[in-house]
């Protein structure tokens, strides 16, 4: 992450809403050096620019304590204290099955506790499932394995671009034939299956956007008042 500011002698980077001095070659500068890549600001920043619009080109991640605060093109992102305060009065924190499809049968490839996102599941109090020897941050599971792991989950997420399985209508397009049948597991009865598309996950600047689309995932009653929009990083892998 890198900072950039405009300072007087005293290392005073404002005044009143808004920055000490505008310099066109600055500006310049400034759009070079972040076109393409995100920025992170605060609301009152935003309004600060023409319009009150996003900067064009770059990701804006708007950091902001107003629930109802939206800003098109730009991602808004809260405090996450309201949302494990909730997931604290759950009665039950569900298991969480995570895993990449592979095309190269038998495997499936099953996230760990040492990967990044089961940060983001026992965040929220959720138990990541994999097998007690996994060493790395995914494991390969053979069908018989999986099947195991797939029975006991309360909730299952594939981490995938369905924009290369456009007639992926749910979990069982990726049935494996006479091998693993994901409707007849627990969470695909219950409308628990999920998809997730990996270029969020890597944005961890995002974290809270992240972690409140993950507790709408585990506690759908607790977050059923939650925009979608504030949904959209783990969606419903279900089409009627």
């Amino acid at each position: 992450m890198n900072l950039i500011a405009i300072v007087d002698q005293n290392w005073a980077i404002g005044k009143d809403g808004d920055q000490l001095i505008y310099i066109s070659a600055d500006l310049k500068r400034f759009r070079e050096l972040t076109r393409g890549h995100t920025v992170i600001l605060g609301r009152r920043t935003l309004d600060t620019f023409p319009g009150g619009r996003p900067l064009k080109g770059r990701r804006n991640l708007v950091l902001t304590r107003d629930p109802e605060f939206r800003a098109e093109g730009a991602e808004v992102c809260r405090s996450v204290d309201e949302v494990l305060a909730k997931v604290e009065s759950a009665e039950e924190h569900p298991a969480v099955l995570w895993y990449t499809h592979s095309s190269s049968a038998p495997h499936f490839n099953v996230r760990t506790d040492k990967d990044y996102v089961n940060s983001i599941v026992s965040a929220v109090g959720g138990q990541l499932l994999f097998p007690a020897e996994s060493e790395g941050n995914s494991v390969k599971l053979s069908n018989e394995d999986f099947l195991l792991l797939m029975n006991e989950a309360d909730k299952i997420i594939l981490g995938v671009s369905l924009n290369s399985y456009k007639e992926a209508k749910d979990m069982t397009y990726f049935n494996k034939e006479d091998q693993v049948d994901f409707s007849t597991t627990p969470a695909f009865a219950s409308r628990d299956c999920y998809v997730v598309g990996y270029d969020w996950a890597q944005d961890t600047a995002n974290a809270a956007e992240i972690i409140r689309s993950m507790a709408a995932c585990l506690y759908p009653d607790l977050f059923s008042d939650v925009p979608d929009s504030d949904k959209d990083k783990i969606i419903a892998f279900w089409v009627e």
